[in-house]
């Protein structure tokens, strides 16, 4: 992944913990999306920097969600020892260890 890549992945994630569920001034009828479902993909990158990142970022947006802890788990076997650290870290702070 390219420099700008990694830029506009940081700027987006940037901008969904910034939003949070609130939708930044979207309806309140219009639930958005868990934030999660935007950072779950990234856990498949080439680069452990980006799959390590995701991770952290999960466990600050996740809430519970069962996808976010599913894809988590599965990082644990991630070749990256960096990146089953992050997983397992943010699994963590998910299930109330941290």
């Amino acid at each position: 992944m390219n420099h700008a890549s990694r830029f506009g992945f940081v700027l987006g994630l940037s901008l969904t913990l910034f939003c949070g569920n609130s939708g930044c001034g979207r309806s309140p009828e219009l639930k958005p999306p868990p934030a999660s479902t935007d950072i779950i993909p990234k856990l498949k990158s080439e680069d452990p920097m980006i799959r390590g990142l995701a991770c952290a970022s999960l466990a600050v947006v996740a809430d519970g969600d069962p996808d976010a802890i599913t894809a988590l788990e599965g990082m644990l076997k991630d070749p990256d020892e960096r990146v089953q650290k992050a997983a397992q870290d943010a699994l963590d702070k998910l299930r109330g260890g941290e």
